[in-house]
C-alpha cells in the first residue's frame, strides 16, 4: 500500500496536491458518512476554492478508470487498482477507502494491517450495506478482495 500511495502523488496537478483531494474525499464519505462527494464538498473539507473545481476533477481522473468526463489524453496513475469512481458524485472503492483509511485514520501503520489480518474472530455487522463507516477490518478485507479481483 506504500508503494501504491506513492505512485497516487503522481495524480496531482500543478495548484492541488492529489493527497489534500482524497483526505477531503475521505472526510466526506468517511467520517461525515456519505456516500459520495461532490466537488464542492471535496473543497469544502480543504479548504480550496471554486476555480480548484477542474482541478479536484483532473486529479481525481487520473485514480479512475474511466471518471468524470475523462479527457483522452489523461493517464491514470494508480498502480493496482483504481482508487475512485463518478457515479452521480466521486466515490472510493473499496480498494481507494482501504487506501485512505490505512493512511488518514491509520497513520500507514504496517502493525496496523498485520493484527487487523491476523484476527480470527468472524465479522459480526448489523450495519446497513449502503453504509460506509465500516470497521477497519471489514474495510482491509473489501479493500484487499477488491484489488486482487480486479
Amino acid at each position: 500500500m506504500d508503494e501504491e500511495w506513492r505512485t497516487i502523488v503522481d495524480a496531482s496537478v500543478p495548484g492541488i496536491e492529489v493527497d489534500e483531494i482524497l483526505n477531503g474525499l475521505w472526510k466526506e464519505v468517511y467520517r461525515n458518512e456519505s456516500k459520495s462527494a461532490c466537488n464542492k464538498d471535496i473543497r469544502n473539507n480543504i479548504e480550496y476554492d471554486s476555480r480548484k473545481s477542474k482541478l479536484v476533477t483532473q486529479s481525481l481522473n487520473r485514480l479512475s478508470k474511466e471518471g468524470k468526463n475523462p479527457s483522452k489524453e489523461a493517464q491514470t496513475t494508480f498502480e493496482h487498482s483504481e482508487i475512485v469512481y463518478y457515479h452521480n458524485g466521486w466515490e472510493l472503492t473499496d480498494y481507494g477507502r482501504l487506501l485512505c483509511y490505512y493512511v488518514f485514520e491509520q497513520s500507514q501503520s504496517t502493525q496496523w494491517v498485520q493484527r487487523t489480518a491476523l484476527q480470527t474472530e468472524p465479522i459480526v455487522s448489523n450495519k446497513n450495506p449502503n453504509e460506509y463507516n465500516y470497521s477497519g477490518r471489514e474495510i482491509l478485507e473489501a479493500g484487499v478482495d477488491d484489488c486482487l479481483n480486479d
